[in-house]
């Protein structure tokens, strides 16, 4: 399994996701979101306000965030094709894999707790394509 922006290493796809699946052990990624930028809610050209503490973190400056922004926009067709959206894509791939048993979402709202329990069963090759873009 490849990870969405690189929210766990390789190391971790590596050796851990091996011994956790032999020994019967589930992971439960931590930010699994990232916090906001894998829902499809950020443009390119999005800053982050001075107070916010994303505006401090490399993943949500510069080059790195306008590349993961224009991954996750090519979710889009996927979400058409699920009838959900960007979020609900992005969760399913992570349950899809055998090492992860849990999720665990962070949600401002209340909505967001509701919206993030409609996961959908991908098919095979949309689960390759996410797993092959986030490579």
């Amino acid at each position: 399994m490849r990870c969405l922006h690189k929210i766990l290493d390789t190391i971790a796809e590596q050796e851990l996701f091996p011994y956790l699946q032999e020994n019967n052990i589930s992971l439960i990624p931590f930010f699994p979101l990232a916090s906001g930028l894998l829902t499809g809610k950020y443009q390119e050209s999005f800053v982050f306000p001075e107070d916010d503490l994303r505006s401090k973190q490399a993943q949500f400056q510069g080059e790195s965030f306008k590349e993961t922004v224009a991954k996750v926009n090519q979710l889009k067709p996927l979400a058409v094709k699920y009838n959900t959206n960007i979020t609900n894509i992005v969760l399913s791939w992570y349950l899809m894999n055998d090492a992860i048993s849990a999720i665990i979402p962070g949600a401002k709202q209340v909505g967001q707790v509701a919206d993030n329990m409609n996961v959908v069963v991908l098919e095979q090759t949309d689960f390759d394509m996410i797993d092959a873009l986030f490579s």
